[in-house]
């Protein structure tokens, strides 16, 4: 088989990862991949048996001789139903829904699949109860279970899937990769999952709509199962998801034939952690939600369409730490990163100011949805990219300050109901909190504290 490395690095750079709007999805209808495996008798001696004697010897002899059938192929028993599917209260009943595209959103796009004798597939949709979409499922699960002719060559694909989901090429609506893993450990088997999150643009254009999207892959003896389940949010990842997949990935491995022995959570092998108060002096009410700080929390994903979004977040920083608060029409993240030079830093605040100047307004999907960007000037003593962004009409927008000290950049975010008229009040609010955090850094600084 292809070496799953060698194959990531032929990826073509805007394979399509997210969901087809379900319009579409239906007008293509059901799909089942199935392959057939022939059966193969060879040998010198068996093929002058072959022309010397009758075949209907062969097809009814009892003289144990008749070569062991290929594994049979797999039936839908093997798969999880709509009732199955572990609920969401956010959500109404999973739905059977027809199956497109890839199951993994990371694998490259189709025809790329795994080399497997026979699978089954079966994929379902939610919406929030709050807010139902018309066409596009704001949740989807899929599931496939696909047999292989042995363990060694379901091993093999498993490795391959594996490296789908590591590598994952994503395209432009690739937002942040690589969030968290979760290992999992199954009977004459292995398996793990991963988080990626992606731009939405199938829910809306220009807008904070993120699919927080988790892959798995599972092998164990001749068979390998894959699931994912992909959410939108927005900018605020829902809540719950990570117990979510873990619950549906046990379901969906069992009901295959697999047994999970345990598990382990935890960050990628991306940045360490940092050793640092992030948390200091954050506001928090009875409502509030606090995630971290943590190296694998959710950080600060700037709007697709913007410039700054190639800014941030960096790509090779070299230790990191995140936390979140969330609550009723509000949204706090702060995250710390740092990188190997002071350099490096400079370049990253530098290139989120000019995008601010380049490109301050981003186009909605209609008029009082465009986007406009405002960079607000504060004194926070230190080298800084403050801006916010609002919509046209309406209230609601994000507010954030990058802060650099050093090698270190301090990124902060407000989302709230801002409006024109009051995002410079919420810029100076957000810099007078993060003058309580800016004083600490001092040890990413040459001077020292």
């Amino acid at each position: 088989m292809p070496d799953p490395i060698e194959e990531l690095s032929n990826f073509e750079p805007g394979v399509p990862v997210n969901p087809m709007p379900a319009a579409e999805v239906r007008r293509r209808g059901d799909r089942l991949r199935r392959r057939n495996t022939a059966l193969v008798v060879g040998g010198a001696a068996l093929a002058v048996a072959l022309v010397a004697v009758p075949v209907a010897v062969f097809a009814g002899g009892d003289d144990g001789g008749t070569p062991a059938p290929a594994n049979p192929a797999l039936n839908s028993d093997v798969l999880l139903t709509a009732e199955e599917v572990p609920a969401r209260d956010r959500l109404t009943e999973w739905q059977e829904i027809p199956t497109e595209g890839q199951t993994l959103a990371c694998a490259p796009a189709e025809p790329a699949a795994l080399d497997a004798d026979s699978s089954v597939r079966r994929d379902f949709g939610a919406d929030a109860k709050d807010t139902p979409q018309d066409g596009v499922p704001t949740s989807v699960v899929r599931t496939e279970v696909l047999q292989f002719d042995d363990a060694t060559s379901a091993k093999e694909e498993y490795d391959q899937a594996q490296a789908w989901i590591i590598g994952c090429p994503g395209g432009k609506d690739l937002a942040r990769k690589g969030v968290s893993v979760t290992t999992v450990e199954i009977e004459n088997g292995q398996g793990e999952w991963r988080q990626h999150d992606f731009y939405a643009p199938d829910m809306c254009t220009e807008c904070d709509a993120i699919r927080f999207d988790r892959m798995g892959v599972a092998q164990f003896d001749d068979r390998v199962v894959l699931v994912s389940l992909a959410e939108v949010g927005g900018p605020v990842e829902p809540e719950g998801l990570d117990a979510s997949m873990d619950e549906l990935f046990e379901a969906a491995v069992t009901k295959a034939g697999g047994e999970i022995t345990g598990a382990s959570g935890g960050a990628t092998g991306g940045p360490p952690p940092l050793d640092f108060p992030l948390d200091t002096g954050i506001r928090l009410d009875s409502d509030s939600e606090v995630s971290g700080p943590a190296p694998d929390v959710e950080g600060i994903l700037l709007p697709e369409g913007s410039c700054g979004a190639a800014a941030w977040p960096p790509a090779d920083p070299t230790a990191r730490l995140a936390v979140k608060v969330t609550g009723p029409e509000y949204a706090v993240w702060r995250e710390l990163v740092t990188f190997e030079t002071a350099d490096e830093a400079v370049a990253v605040v530098d290139d989120l100011r000019a995008a601010v100047e380049e490109c301050p307004t981003v186009e909605g999907d209609d008029p009082a949805s465009d986007i406009s960007f405002v960079a607000h000037d504060v004194e926070s003593g230190y080298d800084d990219a403050t801006f916010s962004y609002t919509y046209a009409e309406g209230l609601g927008g994000v507010v954030y300050q990058f802060v650099r000290v050093g090698h270190a950049v301090l990124a902060t975010a407000q989302y709230g109901e801002w409006s024109p008229d009051t995002a410079a009040t919420g810029a100076e609010e957000l810099n007078g909190e993060n003058t309580q955090l800016t004083p600490l850094m001092c040890e990413y600084s040459d001077e020292g504290c």
